[in-house]
């Protein structure tokens, strides 16, 4: 309580909550004058913050979100398994751990 003001600390709010509030309603915004979900902008937004080109695609109909999605998925895959395939590569054979016989 300050100068008999008393103050609820749920209400207030953080530079960083603003800056979502304020992106949350943007996006409500251009959900509602494109006609789609709030949640389907943010997939977009999404696609195109991960692969520019796919958005694009997307954009121009060549394929649907969800197509772009997959392809995201599947090159992040692939580019983690490239990592590990790198990874495993650096390791001196004599270094593996071999298995003779295995029981399943």
């Amino acid at each position: 309580m300050v100068a008999g003001v008393k103050i609820d600390p749920r209400a207030k709010q953080t530079e960083g909550q603003s800056q979502q509030n304020d992106k949350g309603r943007a996006r409500a915004k251009v959900a509602q004058k494109t006609g789609v979900s709030e949640a389907k902008v943010k997939r977009a937004q999404a696609v195109k913050n991960k692969n520019a080109e796919l958005a694009d695609a997307v954009k121009q109909g060549a394929m649907t979100l969800a197509q772009a999605e997959k392809k995201v998925k599947e090159q992040e895959r692939n580019e983690k398994r490239a990592e590990l395939a790198q990874a495993g590569a650096m390791v001196k054979p004599q270094d593996r751990w071999n298995v003779w016989q295995a029981d399943i």
